[in-house]
Parts: C-alpha cells; structure tokens; sequence
C-alpha cells in the first residue's frame, strides 16, 4: 500500500509578507499623492479669492459710477488710505456695496484692505 503524505489545505489567505508589502506600497503611493492634493486644494483657494476680489472690484467700480465717490467706511485712520478692515468694517463695505449691486459678498473667509481714496480693495485668505 502506498502512503499518501497528507497535504495542508489551502486555506486561500495571504501571508504576512505580502500583507505588509502591500501596506508599503499604499504608504508611498499616499505619501506622493497627498502634498499635490494639499496643493491643488490652495490653488483652488487662491482662485477663488482673487475671483471674489474681482467681484468687489466692479461692485466698487460700479458704486462709484451710481454715487460719484468710492465707499467711505467709518473708523479709518485719516493718516493711512490703506489699512486691514476690521470685520465689522467689511460687512459695511459689503452693505454699502449692495445699495448699488446684487453681489454677493461673503466677508468671514477674507482679511480686506480697501484704499478709500482709489477705491481699490485686496483680499488675503485668513
């Protein structure tokens, strides 16, 4: 009679080291992909600030042209036309701006400074 050797049953698992090679590999992949995301993530912030900054540019534009003087905002300092607006100071810009246009201006993402004199307003991201 021939013995048969009596064979393990495959059990269809994986085995550690192929476990931890493929936690390696998705650690790199991650570690490459997550600063290009990070990055196009403040691309996309930066462009939208600069498109809401145009925004505020013709609403400016646009109230000078209704009134015939830019937007005079209370509690600047008469020594310096260009300084940061407190909040309460933008969303006064951000009313007096909608007397004259439908622009809708969220003023809690943005740190503003507005030059009275000009008119011109920058945006920086807070």
């Amino acid at each position: 009679m021939k013995r048969r050797s009596r064979k393990k049953p495959n059990t269809g698992g994986y085995t550690l080291m192929e476990l931890v090679i493929v936690m390696a590999v998705i650690t790199i992949l991650v570690g490459i992909a997550l600063p290009s995301l990070y990055a196009y993530s403040q691309r996309a912030k930066e462009l939208q600030m600069s498109d809401h900054q145009e925004l505020v540019r013709k609403a400016i534009s646009q109230y000078y042209a209704y009134e015939g003087h830019y937007p005079d905002i209370t509690l600047l300092d008469p020594d310096d036309g260009s300084q940061l607006l407190s909040q309460t100071q933008a969303d006064q810009l951000r009313d007096l701006l909608r007397s004259v246009t439908t622009a809708r201006m969220n003023t809690g993402d943005y740190s503003y400074m507005y030059n009275e004199a000009t008119g011109n307003v920058t945006l920086a991201l807070k």
